[in-house]
């Protein structure tokens, strides 16, 4: 009886060492298929920061969104699939190759989910959605908008 329980203990202790390191959903809402999410959004890379609109819909296995700033000058288009990110239209100042390398696999994440890898998301009861890039200092805001 006594190593039943020995073993059932050492079991738990690994199953929850385990759960913690993966999380296996994306930080936002998936909602009804074809449901249009819109966000205020703020992304910091150091000094540098882009404001606007963040659309985004998850349809189908995949999740279509662009963001758009203030004056209706899109940013970026962006389509994940499977935990995959590819970044379409994007504009001139971002269309970087490491540039596109991290924001694809933030919005990845953001998305679908993955292994954290140096990332950080921060969820408030409002729906205020934080991600943060630790190792290159980036901070995405996104801040539902009611209508």
């Amino acid at each position: 009886m006594r190593y039943l329980l020995l073993i059932s203990l050492y079991l738990s202790g690994v199953s929850c060492v385990c759960t913690r390191e993966v999380p296996v959903t994306g930080a936002l809402p998936v909602g009804d298929s074809g449901h249009l999410f819109r966000y205020q959004a703020r992304i910091t890379a150091g000094r540098s920061v882009i404001t606007g609109l963040f659309v985004v819909k998850h349809a189908r296995g995949e999740w279509r969104g662009s963001l758009i700033n203030e004056f209706g000058i899109k940013a970026f288009d962006f389509i994940v699939v499977e935990r995959r990110c590819r970044l379409l239209n994007t504009t001139p100042f971002l269309d970087k190759w490491y540039i596109r390398r991290t924001l694809g696999s933030d919005l990845a994440f953001l998305c679908a989910g993955g292994k954290p890898k140096g990332r950080r998301v921060e969820r408030s009861a409002g729906g205020t959605v934080i991600l943060t890039h630790e190792k290159r200092h980036i901070e995405y805001l996104l801040q539902p908008m009611t209508r």
